[in-house]
């Protein structure tokens, strides 16, 4: 009985209730009830296999939604382009959903790595490569420019697409995702941890 109802269920399914109830299960054989069962399966895993359109229809070939995103955009899909520029170290700081000098200088650098044009611009090939599994990471960028006069000096230091400058003795201990460094204005830095 159960397996009965099982096929009646699986046909009803696959072949669609009116003609799954003309069925006459009784005159059916089981290598003619395998055969049903199959074309249910493969109709019920066809049917899984379909994305879910907004309104519950399937639509295998509808694109997914594309933003441009620039400066001065702001909301979740800002807040998901900075995530991911977080998470592969082009950006440090806040997701804040708002596409500011930081996050399109981030895009630029990202977009310089993975050889496209350099906007700043996080348009639908920077976000395809951006969302890709094979997406880039930053590594760590260190440059100065020093002016050392005896034991003292002053230093600009550029980290990371950051910038800072330091005088006299001063040093400055600095956070990224390779560890913490501590910069001096002679122009020599460390990592700490």
């Amino acid at each position: 009985m159960k397996r009965v109802f099982l096929v009646f269920l699986v046909l009803l399914l696959a072949i669609g209730a009116a003609r799954a109830e003309a069925v006459d299960w009784a005159q059916l054989s089981d290598e003619e009830i395998t055969a049903l069962l199959k074309a249910g399966q493969a109709e019920l895993d066809r049917r899984s296999a379909e994305p879910e359109a907004a309104d519950g229809a399937s639509d295998a070939s509808a694109p997914a939604a594309f933003i441009p995103l620039e400066k001065g955009s702001k909301g979740d899909e800002v807040k998901a382009l900075q995530q991911r520029l977080v998470d592969l170290y082009w950006l440090s700081g806040s997701v804040d959903g708002d596409y500011g000098n930081k996050t399109k200088d981030a895009v630029q650098r990202f977009q310089a790595e993975a050889g496209l044009p350099e906007t700043g611009i996080a348009d639908e090939a920077t976000q395809e490569k951006l969302f890709a599994d094979d997406a880039p990471e930053a590594q760590m960028s260190v440059s100065c420019s020093s002016v050392v006069m005896g034991n003292y000096g002053q230093t600009s230091w550029y980290v990371n697409g950051q910038s800072f400058t330091l005088k006299g003795s001063q040093t400055r201990k600095l956070k990224t995702p390779w560890g913490t460094y501590v910069f001096d204005a002679l122009g020599e830095y460390r990592q700490v941890d």
